[in-house]
């Protein structure tokens, strides 16, 4: 099968290229004029690698807690409508049991296959929290962490864990988390408390990412710049959830210029009421109420997850930081998947996935191809 555009992402570059795909991946890229035995011609829409999103708890009414293949299932087609042809469906703070559930639940819907965008692993966010900063997480389920329990979760997983997400400032934290580095795990620093010292003691044990950068964690003070300031100036990926709501666009410009566009990865942050309407929904067990697309606790003003599509974050994050599309692009494509050591898919090369889609100028996906497979089309409109 042969793609072609004017618009090819090649590296940092929007060139005239035609794109052959066989056996579910990237054959070939070659530059050029539109061939004459092309299958796609997207002329005009801009052709770029599959989003990724590592950070979904649910989305289509369905949930990852759920732990039901359908509810994966729903969430991989809605996803690819919206240009996300990967995923890492993400936990939240509840029983050992339903967590463990969920994550069995995930391995399971990776070995059967899912319809649209395709299942990575699993991230578990809690319950190794602090209770200060747990957000929508239920502060009475949170634990301490210790190798044995962080064991309860994998043992079901079948290896299929990628990211756990960890506070700090919890008394064996490093320990743990050079045993995570060691199985190949990724560890995200978040919903911390942590002092700016903890934190980085952290990134040295082997921590390689943050966890919603801005979110879940206190202001930085000039006097204690805590995991705010470990979090900007070092060499960790900063997740960041752009809904416009979760994060200024100063605050999304300062992380840009500290962290570098190569540090940068969007998330969703998505919950079941993502591509629904306004109303009561659930994340985990917590009760949700959502006013004009903005999540929060019933009970309360905190903020609940999102409704965001990554597609929607990709374009509100050009509109905050004014980075140019070539390079923005990265940050739900080539970043989301560096910062998880994943390194088949997010770039536009031979050898990686074929997982491609392109986008109109406003940045709605009209064409997505996952694993070779056209999972929609719907023309150069």
């Amino acid at each position: 099968m042969i793609i072609w555009s004017d618009k090819v992402l090649v590296g940092h570059r929007l060139i005239e290229a035609a794109i052959s795909v066989q056996d579910g991946l990237i054959k070939g890229v070659k530059p050029g004029a539109c061939p004459q035995d092309v299958d796609f011609n997207l002329e005009g829409l801009r052709v770029i690698p599959g989003l990724i999103d590592v950070h979904i708890h649910g989305c289509a009414g369905s949930d990852t807690m759920d732990a039901s293949y359908t509810s994966i299932n729903n969430m991989s087609k809605y996803l690819a409508v919206h240009g996300v042809t990967s995923f890492v469906p993400t936990t939240i703070t509840s029983s050992v049991y339903e967590v463990r559930r969920a994550l069995a639940n995930v391995a399971d819907a990776m070995d059967r296959g899912c319809a649209g965008a395709k299942v990575l692993g699993s991230s578990v966010e809690g319950p190794f929290l602090s209770p200060e900063y747990c957000g929508a997480h239920m502060e009475l389920l949170l634990e301490d962490i210790t190798i044995e329990r962080v064991e309860k979760y994998l043992e079901v997983s079948r290896d299929t864990v990628l990211n756990i997400t960890i506070a700090p400032e919890l008394t064996r934290a490093p320990e743990v988390i050079q045993y995570l580095r060691s199985k190949k795990i990724n560890v995200s620093i978040g919903h911390s408390g942590a002092s700016f010292r903890r934190a980085m003691e952290a990134v040295v044990a082997g921590a390689n990412r943050i966890t919603h950068i801005y979110n879940g964690m206190p202001p930085m003070h000039h006097r204690e710049t805590g995991v705010l300031g470990a979090a900007l100036l070092s060499d960790t990926y900063a997740e960041m959830i752009c809904d416009r709501v979760h994060v200024d666009a100063p605050a999304a410009e300062i992380a840009l210029r500290c962290k570098g566009p190569e540090k940068i990865v969007l998330v969703s942050d998505c919950i079941s009421a993502g591509g629904m309407l306004d109303g009561s929904y659930t994340l985990g067990s917590v009760k949700v109420q959502v006013k004009d697309g903005v999540a929060r606790i019933a009970s309360e003003e905190t903020l609940a997850g999102s409704t965001l599509s990554l597609d929607r974050a990709l374009a509100n994050y050009i509109y905050m930081t004014g980075e140019p599309f070539e390079r923005a692009v990265f940050t739900a494509t080539a970043n989301a998947a560096d910062s998880l050591g994943i390194d088949d898919r997010g770039r536009i090369e031979p050898g990686k996935c074929a997982d491609i889609i392109a986008v109109d100028d406003d940045i709605r996906p009209l064409f997505v191809m996952i694993d070779g497979g056209v999972y929609r089309f719907v023309g150069n409109q």
